[in-house]
């Protein structure tokens, strides 16, 4: 598990997630995410559920990167140029950040 959490946590450090289209390493990474149970994500919703555990370990920059990297998948997904993300804990239900292309990244 810990293992797991080190791998998306860097792999979220190094990504850039520039522009409308994600790497294959980027979806790699948001797949281990997904699959590990750390995040669930509905785009429908444009919302993620974050569990604590993976959200406490990521450098601020990581929780950008990881913001902006879902912001493309949703807006993909949809067939939109609207590429905003909110991010949620995975317990509480309680927004703890937001990503959009047009004003960055904020945590509440």
């Amino acid at each position: 598990m810990k293992k797991a959490i080190l791998l998306i946590a860097m792999s979220w450090m190094l990504s850039s997630a520039n522009g409308q289209t994600l790497t294959q390493e980027e979806r790699s990474t948001m797949r281990l995410a997904e699959s590990e149970g750390y995040v669930t994500c509905n785009c429908s919703l444009n919302k993620i559920m974050i569990k604590p555990v993976l959200w406490n370990q990521l450098p601020y920059e990581s929780k950008r990167n990881m913001g902006a990297m879902y912001a493309i998948k949703c807006a993909n997904e949809k067939k939109s140029n609207l590429y905003y993300i909110n991010i949620h804990d995975y317990y509480s239900g309680k927004k703890i950040a937001k990503y959009s292309q047009s004003f960055g990244f904020e945590i509440y």
